[in-house]
């Protein structure tokens, strides 16, 4: 839509990760909006250096410095993506937890945000596993949102996440 006022917020990114973030709206009603993939490893790679839990957790530190910005500016913030971590970590007890799931734990989830998920995103084949729940969107404003559907649809393995944030005013 022509009026919906938008910008790709630069300030929020970096290139050593695949995020993206986009400003919504204006004045007070702003929505910030936070796609992740976090990724094992860059593809195309010549070794597997990024694929290190070294270098995996200093992305995702990079990562949830962007959240944590995100989150200080007082808008809506919406962080969707492919985390690939599956929601049963945020379960077991703390000291349990691995460094990427802690980071969530310890940093995101006391500034007021929730997880909207709540069924399996992720169906990996019958020899690897029980489905998962990998794919997230997390919110300051669970209360806008409606509930979050989860479409298996063509060959994925991962299903695509439907939810409609809900408005006082339908603009056309």
């Amino acid at each position: 839509n022509k009026d919906v006022k938008g910008k790709v917020r630069e300030d929020l990114m970096n290139p050593d990760l695949s995020s993206i973030w986009v400003e919504l709206g204006s004045g007070e009603h702003k929505l910030l909006i936070g796609c992740v993939y976090r990724e094992h490893q860059y593809l195309k790679q010549q070794n597997n250096v990024s694929l290190s839990q070294e270098q995996q957790s200093l992305r995702w530190k990079i990562f949830i410095e962007q959240w944590t910005k995100a989150l200080a500016t007082g808008a809506e913030v919406h962080t969707i993506g492919d985390f690939n971590i599956d929601t049963k970590t945020f379960t077991i007890p703390l000291a349990q937890q691995g460094s990427l799931t802690k980071a969530i734990t310890d940093i995101i989830i006391h500034q007021g945000v929730t997880q909207c998920v709540k069924s399996a995103t992720r169906w990996p084949g019958r020899q690897a596993g029980l489905p998962v729940t990998i794919d997230h969107h997390w919110t300051t404003a669970p209360e806008k949102l409606s509930e979050v559907t989860v479409l298996q649809i063509g060959s994925s393995d991962h299903a695509i996440l439907s939810a409609v944030r809900f408005a006082r005013n339908i603009k056309s």
